[in-house]
């Protein structure tokens, strides 16, 4: 699934919602269940996280934007890096082509094979 980004204005409101601090929560972020990050985001910088990812079907709404710090979401993309992967490798999700590297192309149709021939 192609990524989307939040609009301004969502992320004006997640910003607004976040009140200047850190929203990660939980395991997700590398932080003990439940607990919350609450790092000032004007000292460390903010970006915007898909709470949950689009390739896993998360929308692109507030409901969906969480304020969070680059060090929380630095730990959480890079937890999901490999699942990722993993599941654009059983799908035959490719990304960019490469120059000088084949894509592989799934049969739309069963493959006939030729009968056997006698001797």
């Amino acid at each position: 699934m192609k990524r989307r980004e939040f609009t301004p204005k969502t992320k004006a409101a997640a910003l607004e919602r976040s009140q200047g601090r850190c929203e990660a929560v939980g395991v997700m972020y590398g932080l003990r269940d439940e607990e919350r990050c609450e790092a000032l985001l004007e000292d460390t910088g903010v970006e915007y996280d898909h709470v949950l990812e689009c390739w896993l079907g998360g929308g692109n709404g507030i409901d969906n934007c969480a304020a969070v710090c680059p060090a929380c979401h630095q730990r959480k993309s890079s937890r999901y890096k490999g699942a990722k992967a993993k599941i654009d490798r059983l799908t035959g999700v490719t990304g960019k082509h490469k120059p000088g590297r084949r894509q592989h192309k799934w049969p739309s149709q069963k493959i006939q094979s030729r009968p056997f021939r006698k001797s």
